[in-house]
């Protein structure tokens, strides 16, 4: 399995001890309240079945007000060739991250999978969208990389 710098679900659960309990972090309860709302969902999505587990994210997330559950639904949701669904769940990610980068992050995902999927235009407007909306966070160089990739080539002139 590859993993990205950024990626949510790489050790999410770091272990305090073989039980399987999670490092509680001073002044981080929130956050560790999250991350076990999000591994009762995920051990769901595995465990009984995907949509089980998917409803009970998607609830939670939205009841807690929680861009990292829906960020990780949609990682789920991506693995399982559920495109439509993960695309959902990360724009309702969107709106409940507070850090510019946590939202760009979720944004990059929606537009490598628009052009993995033949979408180029979208991806590229998405891209655009994304670089106007967030111009001063530093993971807008991400952005700007994908666009000059996507981007048609100027037309040389006459």
């Amino acid at each position: 399995m590859t993993t990205f710098v950024g990626d949510p679900l790489y050790r999410p659960f770091k272990k305090a001890d073989g039980e399987g309990d999670l490092v509680k972090n001073p002044g981080n309860e929130a956050r560790d309240f999250q991350w076990e709302t999000y591994k009762k969902g995920a051990l769901l999505w595995f465990e009984k079945d995907h949509a089980t587990g998917a409803e009970y994210l998607k609830k939670s997330g939205e009841s807690l007000q929680s861009g990292l559950i829906l960020e990780g639904l949609g990682l789920l949701q991506i693995s399982a060739g559920n495109r439509a669904a993960a695309h959902e769940a990360f724009q309702r990610a969107r709106n409940f991250y507070h850090q510019n980068n946590d939202s760009i992050r979720t944004l990059i995902y929606e537009v490598c999978f628009l052009k993995e999927t033949g979408k180029k235009t979208d991806a590229l407007k998405l891209t655009r969208d994304g670089i106007k909306f967030y111009p001063k966070a530093s993971a807008i160089a991400v952005l700007r990389a994908l666009e000059a990739e996507m981007a048609p080539p100027l037309s040389p002139t006459k």
